[in-house]
């Protein structure tokens, strides 16, 4: 199972529902933060779709930009 799912999983997503900030209906969350979090720690490069990544540590923005 690749990290991605694990995390979708862990967070009680399902399939339908994956973590996903291409879609503004994500930052609506009410466990917005709690997701956040658990990616910062667990996954913090995290793959949302076919070449799509969302990066949440801000030391990893900063070397990316």
């Amino acid at each position: 199972m690749a990290a991605d799912q694990r995390i979708d999983l862990e967070l009680g997503l399902e399939p339908s529902d994956p973590i996903d900030p291409r879609h503004a209906a994500f930052f609506a969350r009410e466990d917005y933060y709690d997701v956040l979090a658990t990616l910062r720690d667990e996954d913090p490069v995290h793959s949302c779709g076919s070449g799509f990544w969302a990066v949440t540590r801000y030391e990893d923005i900063r070397d990316l930009s």
